[in-house]
């Protein structure tokens, strides 16, 4: 390859030839497409080469019937030179990105000879931000064609060619982190919205609630491009949305809009979260399958009745038998569910016990026989395997987009599905990591706490999920001041009686945490679902997990509690000025 553009090429004309070159590009492609770890190249070489690639390039691009073929054997080859980092700063030239988007420009007058060559196009841009982001920034600043890259990510979705239609979405994903192009994707241009430009959030919506729907984006191989476009539209929304300074996406849409794409974002975070996660409806239908048992007999009991007036006196038995069953059937649920959780507990608490009694017993074992040395028992970790293309990182995504503020009216704040999916992101993220859970839940922690503002229905989905059959006080409760939760919470090792980790007790621990962010972001949000009670919130957490936000917050018998912690920069200073 080196050889064909350094020679003296067509005599006459100052070119390579192209039959030449176009076989060297082919050899190059085939030794080195496949192979990550390709060899270094000697930058004298990458100085001829690249330029007199983008010659070739540009003046191929010009003409009225470009050789696509041509054209798409000179892009692979180009975007395999940003592989390596050294070298390459010819690829960042205007003069390269300019030749690139001159393919791109021209892909609606032949798409389907330069289809090829416009993909790898995109693919070059992808990876050169990804080599010299800051560098590409300021070249795309003067030679991005909006207009073209606009069309052509409605074109490529109308026509089902996503493989090309995911790399523009990853174009626009780098792009959009570029403050110029930004404020014209949000805002065309009089002159560009002629042209055909559409302002971005309205195109990237109208996208999302076509594609964006459970059934194309569920984990198959055949789903795997959409999802990963998808996600790429979500973080260019996230990237839109980043800057203060940028208008706000939900003021750029229509209602009717908002509310389709509202109804996209709670079908995609309910995919696979349960219905009726804490038997509810379960128990409803149990009540009407026994009413409708009654009413049946009572209709059973008319209907075979002569007597007129013996039947309404009969009815009104059968009516008071039947307020009676119900009433029974009741109590017997509510007195069997309490049984059941006492024995529940009396038999974690007795396990429990056990459990310290061994741990004390061979403690006192190594201590008689003088060994200093403490064998500690470790449970195999559990491993969550995330994939960039799976559902849950798509949700993940949709939690990231919920933190920026315009996008607020997107929120979900209702529904039984739709809050449990929330959920199951805290549950599933907090087991990542458990000893470190910060950069896995403080995202998701930042939405709930937002969501449980604002809905009662959250607030209370959110407390039985965490908290479980203690959500309710129970009977005859009487408030104290226990320094710790309950004993079946065990916040040293995060784990139930099982050996599983245990969302409640994680997040219980990290209340104390040294992160600041997440130890105000958890506390408020436990705070929020026990409705900001503090005789609740303690009766859950415990008096000594507790203390540290009703201090903060000042409130009645906590207000001195701050005053009087120790400061440990107070006592290093005072120790140093003592020693001195």
């Amino acid at each position: 390859l080196f050889r064909v553009l350094a020679g003296d090429g067509v005599e006459g004309t100052g070119q390579p030839d192209k039959s030449a070159l176009s076989d060297a590009l082919d050899v190059f492609s085939e030794k080195y497409a496949s192979d990550q770890t390709q060899n270094k190249f000697p930058e004298s070489q990458k100085d001829k080469v690249i330029p007199g690639l983008v010659n070739q390039l540009e003046s191929e691009a010009k003409k009225d019937s470009p050789d696509w073929s041509f054209l798409h054997k000179i892009v692979v080859v180009l975007k395999i030179l940003t592989r390596e980092m050294k070298g390459i700063d010819a690829l960042f030239r205007l003069e390269t990105v300019r030749a690139i988007m001159k393919i791109i420009m021209r892909f609606q007058k032949s798409p389907d000879d330069s289809l090829p060559a416009v993909e790898q196009s995109y693919a070059f841009l992808v990876n050169s931000f990804i080599v010299d982001r800051f560098k590409m920034n300021k070249v795309l600043e003067d030679t991005a064609d909006l207009n073209a890259l606009t069309q052509n990510l409605a074109y490529h979705l109308q026509k089902r060619q996503y493989r090309p239609y995911y790399y523009l979405c990853r174009v626009f994903f780098y792009i959009s982190l570029v403050e110029k192009i930004a404020r014209k994707l949000i805002d065309p241009a009089e002159a560009d919205r002629k042209q055909g430009v559409k302002p971005i959030f309205s195109l990237i919506a109208s996208q999302l609630i076509e594609r964006f729907q459970p059934e194309l984006i569920s984990d198959t191989e055949e789903n795997k491009m959409n999802r990963l476009s998808c996600m790429e539209l979500l973080r260019t929304c996230f990237n839109l949305s980043y800057n203060k300074d940028n208008p706000e996406m939900q003021d750029r849409l229509d209602d009717d809009t908002l509310a389709s794409l509202k109804q996209r974002f709670e079908q995609v975070l309910a995919i696979g979260a349960e219905t009726d996660p804490f038997g509810d409806k379960s128990v409803e239908d149990e009540f009407e399958i026994e009413a409708a048992k009654i009413l049946a007999i009572a209709d059973a009991a008319e209907s075979n009745n002569e007597d007129k007036e013996f039947a309404l006196a009969n009815e009104d038995l059968v009516k008071e038998a039947k307020r009676e069953l119900e009433s029974e059937l009741a109590e017997q649920k509510l007195v069997g569910e309490l049984k059941s959780g006492e024995k529940k507990k009396e038999k974690e608490e007795k396990k429990l016990t056990e459990k310290e009694q061994k741990t004390w017993e061979e403690a006192l074992k190594r201590v008689e026989s003088g060994k200093s040395s403490r064998k500690t028992s470790v449970a195999k970790r559990q491993v969550i395997n995330q994939r960039p293309d799976d559902i849950h990182a798509i949700k993940l995504q949709l939690i990231n987009l919920f933190i920026m503020p315009g996008v607020r009216t997107l929120l979900p704040t209702r529904g039984t599905p739709v809050l449990q999916g929330m959920a199951d992101i805290l549950d599933r993220q907090a087991k990542l990591d458990p000893n470190y859970p910060t950069d896995h839940i403080l995202s998701i922690l930042t939405v709930l706490l937002t969501v449980s503002k604002a809905s009662a229905e959250a607030r209370s989905h959110f407390k039985r999920y965490v908290f479980r059959e203690d959500a309710d006080k129970p009977p005859g409760y009487k408030p104290n001041k226990n320094m710790d939760p309950p004993k079946y919470v065990n916040i040293r090792t995060m784990k139930d009686k099982n050996g599983n980790w245990n969302l409640r007790a994680i997040l219980t621990k990290h209340i104390c945490s040294f992160n600041m962010n997440l130890k105000h972001t958890l506390s408020e949000f436990l705070f929020v679902l026990c409705g900001e009670e503090s005789g609740e919130y303690i009766r859950l957490l415990g008096f000594g997990s507790a203390a540290g936000l009703l201090a903060d917050k000042g409130l009645p018998g906590f207000s001195q509690l701050s005053q009087q912690a120790y400061s440990l920069d107070e006592l290093a200073d005072r120790m140093k000025t003592q020693k001195s």
